[in-house]
């Protein structure tokens, strides 16, 4: 009788040992599973960051790009036209501010004429009116002129009028910057 007792005790222990083991298996094997899907996050993450980090360079690089930088002087227009070429890049002139103004080129008919894009405040005290700077070479009213002639331009009454201006004596710096 007490083998049969023992019998029924080592099987119980038996099973209650694989019982154990079954439920430590399961419990394992779900932490295997959470493992998984955390180590899945976890290169999800890296990836996502990878890529943020690249597209972060690339916005570094088009600011970069973006950023005005001197390159050349009026006197060498054709030249730098070639370099920098405007289907490319925007260019502009340091011209009564301390920043590039935004230039737009025409080269209608004959001659060169540079004009900043967008008016500015002319003149002094009470007598102020928005206008722009004009730059002149090779045209009718500049051609006996070595350099780029200088005018200020205005509209009034809708009608564009140039006036003073401090002759041929510039040379100014151009800048550009991509589109």
């Amino acid at each position: 009788y007490i083998i049969i007792i023992l019998i029924v005790i080592v099987f119980s222990v038996s099973m209650f040992i694989v019982e154990k083991n079954i439920e430590i298996d399961k419990r394992n094997q779900e932490m295997k599973e959470e493992n998984l899907k955390f180590e899945t996050l976890i290169e999800t993450l890296v990836t996502v960051v990878a890529k943020q980090e690249e597209q972060l360079k690339e916005i570094q690089t088009l600011w970069e790009e973006r950023k005005w930088k001197k390159i050349g002087k009026m006197m060498d227009w054709e030249e730098l036209e070639n370099i920098y070429p405007m289907t490319e890049y925007e260019w502009g002139v340091i011209y009564n501010a301390n920043y590039p103004r935004v230039v737009d080129v025409t080269k209608w008919n004959k001659g060169i004429r540079i004009a900043i894009r967008h008016p500015y405040l002319q003149g002094d005290g009470t007598n102020m009116k928005y206008g722009t700077s004009i730059w002149k070479r090779g045209t009718d009213d500049s051609k006996n002129i070595p350099g780029f002639l200088h005018k200020y331009g205005q509209i009034k009454d809708g009608i564009y009028a140039e006036h003073g201006g401090n002759g041929n004596k510039y040379n100014l710096d151009i800048y550009a910057r991509r589109l």
